[in-house]
């Protein structure tokens, strides 16, 4: 598996404690599909111990319990491997603020630096492919492009992560035939 093949792309998505790293809120699982172009060519999935209790009202989205992170790796123990995974591709999440804001906090509580990784944004893209789409959530999405995703696997870090997948593959699609610049999708450039 290449780590700086051009086309080479990871879409990540994380369960976490709760909304906010900047009040102690910490990743439970992180989950991620490499693609070459188009085709699947790894997934990365692991269950993170937070070093906190979990809310219950945020085990009842995702489903992750306390008795299934305890004696899970810690963050800074599962980076290198995420790293490896991800070598130099460019990451793509939806709603992306939120996994980076995250996947910073945590690795710069590791290494204390941040991922060097340019990141792109399936909301900010389905924006500008899809404006008359009401609703960009993923559900909606999903909806939309008719992506399957088993109910077990809704809210879990890589049953998101392949929905999150198909979505870009047919967002991007839509921008090459609109013409438009993929960069605007961006959220943060390499370093």
């Amino acid at each position: 598996m290449p780590a700086s093949s051009p086309d080479r792309w990871v879409v990540v998505d994380l369960e976490t404690t709760g909304m906010s790293p900047a009040r102690g809120d910490r990743i439970v699982e992180i989950g991620a599909v490499a693609l070459e172009g188009s085709t699947v060519v790894g997934e990365f999935a692991t269950l993170v111990d937070p070093d906190r209790l979990i809310p219950y009202d945020v085990q009842r989205i995702h489903g992750i319990s306390d008795s299934m992170v305890i004696g899970q790796p810690l963050f800074e123990a599962i980076l290198p491997q995420f790293l490896a995974f991800c070598g130099e591709a460019t990451l793509i999440s939806h709603n992306a603020s939120f996994d980076r804001g995250f996947l910073d906090a945590e690795t710069l509580r590791a290494t204390r630096e941040p991922l060097p990784h340019a990141h792109v944004d399936t909301v900010r893209l389905s924006r500008m492919v899809l404006p008359r789409l009401g609703r960009h959530s993923l559900d909606s999405l999903v909806r939309h492009f008719g992506v399957r995703i088993p109910s077990h696997e809704r809210h879990r870090a890589l049953g998101d992560a392949r929905a999150t997948a198909e979505i870009w593959l047919k967002l991007r699609a839509l921008a090459e035939e609109q013409g438009k610049n993929l960069a605007k999708g961006y959220i943060r450039a390499r370093n």
